[in-house]
């Protein structure tokens, strides 16, 4: 189980990652190995909570869908040999190229930094109680 502080922390750090990526900091491929699957390693999607832990995670439901849909776009990338390039990308695959695009769309429709600067004020206003309750 995490503190609330902790998972503010663990989404910062992901979300980072993305930012660094979309500013051109870090290459595509460099971001995916670090971004190393964040929604499904940390199992965003709620099938592995508690009432509790879903209570929690609704706080975050936000930052959720952000990498929610960060992960879309990763998993959707095609990074294979050019002579079977053109059946990935009818079947619904995208260039390095595009992908990078819909990330730096994704930054900009989520705005993910507001909401992570959002969540730590609450942090800080709210004292004991909401910091100290666990995932």
């Amino acid at each position: 189980m995490m503190t609330r502080i902790s998972l503010l922390a663990l989404f910062r750090s992901a979300t980072m990652l993305v930012i660094q990526a979309v500013a051109g900091r870090m290459n595509l491929k460099h971001f995916i190995e670090a971004y190393d699957n964040f929604y499904y390693f940390n199992a965003l999607d709620g099938h592995e909570d508690s009432d509790d832990e879903r209570a929690v995670m609704r706080e975050f439901e936000k930052l959720i869908r952000f990498h929610e849909a960060v992960q879309a776009i990763v998993d959707t990338i095609y990074w294979g040999p050019e002579e079977q390039r053109e059946a990935y990308l009818a079947a619904g695959r995208m260039l390095p190229e595009d992908g990078e695009k819909r990330l730096r769309e994704c930054v900009a429709e989520h705005a993910p930094m507001e909401e992570i600067e959002r969540l730590a004020n609450k942090l800080q206003d709210v004292p004991n109680g909401w910091q100290n309750t666990h995932r």
